[in-house]
């Protein structure tokens, strides 16, 4: 027992210039444990982000698809915008639904209604990309004038690129559909 209190009166305890550099490496493992942290949080964000984008973009396809599949005709027929006549609500009446984009979302109109806004990180406008393309019965696509586009296609390309943020990842991501007219000889 004497050998226990005499070590314990000959311990020498840490001196402060020890204590500050404990701390120092501390805060340093801190900071960095905080930066990787709050890295992985915006990635997780931009990813989740994308994915309702994305997800939001295939219903949104889905309802066009649909729609243009069943188009007795055509009001106009751009890039990036399209106005047909159809009957979506099986009243037997013809609807106009108009698809267009407008700063990044996908919006639709149904007779001159209010607009709805149907998907959002749409960036075909951004990248410069159309979001319809037309093909004529032979399968080449119509690239001339909307009046050819209006009576003469058999098929048309949706086209939606995804991405919320385009200076950050996750890359775009396209969604294609082709739609095959049901309403045309």
């Amino acid at each position: 027992m004497v050998k226990l209190t005499a070590l314990i009166k000959n311990e020498k305890g840490t001196t402060l210039a020890e204590l500050i550099i404990y701390a120092v490496i501390l805060v340093a493992i801190l900071a960095a444990s905080y930066t990787v942290y709050e890295g992985s949080e915006a990635i997780y964000a931009s990813s989740s982000g994308q994915a309702d984008a994305q997800r939001s973009a295939r219903l949104a396809q889905a309802q066009m698809t649909k729609n243009i599949r069943m188009a007795e005709s055509f009001v106009t027929a751009d890039d990036t915008s399209i106005s047909l006549r159809a009957d979506i609500d099986d009243d037997n009446m013809w609807d106009t639904v108009n698809y267009y984009t407008q700063n990044g979302s996908l919006y639709t109109k149904v007779n001159n209604g209010t607009a709805k806004q149907i998907a959002t990180g749409v960036q075909n406008d951004a990248l410069n990309q159309p979001l319809f393309i037309y093909y004529n019965i032979h399968f080449a696509p119509i690239t001339t004038d909307t009046a050819s586009r209006k009576t003469k296609s058999y098929q048309i390309e949706v086209n939606l690129i995804i991405d919320t943020d385009v200076n950050r990842p996750p890359d775009a991501y396209t969604l294609t559909s082709k739609v095959m007219l049901r309403n045309r000889e």
